[in-house]
């Protein structure tokens, strides 16, 4: 039995900069999402950054290392990718406990950035980070200092990891 495929059609899906995301074949299911959809389904695709669960994994996402967070592109692009995207994407339910690389905390000024459970947040949205007193300029102002916490360890993975694109460098 042979197959002879003449003239393939596709559906190219492209960020705003215009870099391909992904391609599709006319004729599937895909050709059904309303074009309003689709800005929110590549809006998630650009989003170098996710928070979830630490022990688990998450399909084209991988947990960052500590020797990451240590370079100073890694600060420059959480906090560009942070206000671009209003918060980080949440890859999972129940995002509560604190932000950790592989081997240890993340902090702010020496304060562990602690995510607190809303029961609203699902997967796809972005949230924010919080002070405590609720002053969200506050908060990008100390993410230029987010770093490693080189305080007392303790056990990373009870806690949330923060994520990067596979193809994510630093």
């Amino acid at each position: 039995m042979s197959i002879t495929i003449n003239h393939v059609s596709y559906t190219e899906i492209r960020n705003p900069q215009g870099k391909l995301i992904f391609r599709f074949v006319n004729g599937t299911l895909l050709d059904n999402i309303v074009f309003d959809l689709w800005q929110i389904i590549i809006k998630n695709f650009n989003s170098v950054f996710a928070v979830g669960k630490h022990n688990r994994e998450y399909v084209n996402y991988r947990l960052i290392t500590k020797k990451e967070c240590e370079t100073c592109s890694f600060t420059k692009l959480f906090v560009d990718n942070y206000t671009r995207y209003n918060g980080l994407l949440v890859l999972d339910t129940e995002i509560c406990g604190i932000l950790c690389n592989d081997k240890c905390s993340l902090a702010l000024n020496s304060f562990w950035i602690r995510l607190y459970c809303e029961p609203k947040v699902s997967v796809g949205d972005h949230i924010l980070f919080k002070m405590t007193n609720g002053d969200e300029n506050a908060v990008l102002q100390k993410l230029k200092n987010i770093r490693p916490y080189d305080g007392e360890p303790f056990n990373v993975t009870k806690n949330i990891g923060l994520f990067v694109t596979m193809d994510a460098h630093f």
